[in-house]
């Protein structure tokens, strides 16, 4: 069970997932529905609709990976590599275009029903995935490591519940906090506006930095 399992890959799936999570569309979208009526009930759905959507790509994405790596379109261990360098580049390509400030417009509902709020989550996510550098490089990551389904599994469901794991922070608030919560969502937002693009941006560029670092080292070891 969890063969081929190695701390080294579940820190990498991690970082890349903590990143990943980072996004302020779907932090400003969760917020706002604490400002609808019974907004549990309107956030729970939303969070599921993110999380099980998101994990859903990650197989699909992961067995398309794992079939064109099985091609063996070129018979090289480099190439079996890329991924991971091209996910390096990509993610300090996007550090460096990324604004430092959002703008981020939410669009008022009064009253949307759970399944709205479902839809709502699937079509944020869905809307990032053509520029989710972090989760290709995280499947590239484990793809190129052939682990079991249950390696998989796990490391999928651990990069997807990090990757929720902001909008569960803005349920805490508002479960610990109530009326004053709004008050605290005010600072969050503005936080999100005026700041977190450029942790962001940094971050961002940290990590592809490491991608291509460990690519370099993985190739170092394997012909020199």
């Amino acid at each position: 069970m969890f063969e081929h399992l190695t701390l080294s890959i579940v820190l990498s799936i991690a970082a890349l997932a903590l990143v990943d999570s980072i996004n302020p569309v779907e932090l400003a979208a969760g917020i706002f529905l604490f400002t609808t009526k019974k907004p549990i009930n309107r956030f729970i759905p939303y969070t599921i609709g993110i999380f099980f959507f998101h994990l859903i790509i990650g197989f699909v994405f992961y067995y398309s990976f794992h079939f064109i790596l099985d091609l063996h379109i070129f018979d090289s261990h480099i190439f079996d590599r890329i991924i991971e360098l091209i996910g390096g580049i990509v993610l300090i390509c996007l550090g460096i275009l990324m604004k430092k400030k959002n703008k981020i417009k939410t669009q008022a509902i009064a009253s949307p029903s759970p399944l709205s709020t479902f839809l709502l989550g699937i079509g944020i996510t869905a809307s990032a995935i053509p520029t989710s550098a972090a989760y290709y490089s995280a499947l590239g990551i484990i793809a190129n490591d052939k682990l079991g389904f249950d390696s998989l599994g796990l490391l999928l469901l651990m990069y997807n519940l990090i990757f929720v794991l902001p909008l569960f922070v803005l349920l805490a608030i508002y479960l610990i906090f109530q009326d004053k919560s709004q008050a605290i969502f005010e600072k969050v937002r503005n936080f999100i506006t005026l700041h977190l693009n450029k942790i962001l941006k940094v971050a961002v560029i940290l990590i592809g930095v490491y991608l291509i670092v460990d690519f370099c080292i993985y190739v170092f070891h394997a012909y020199l």
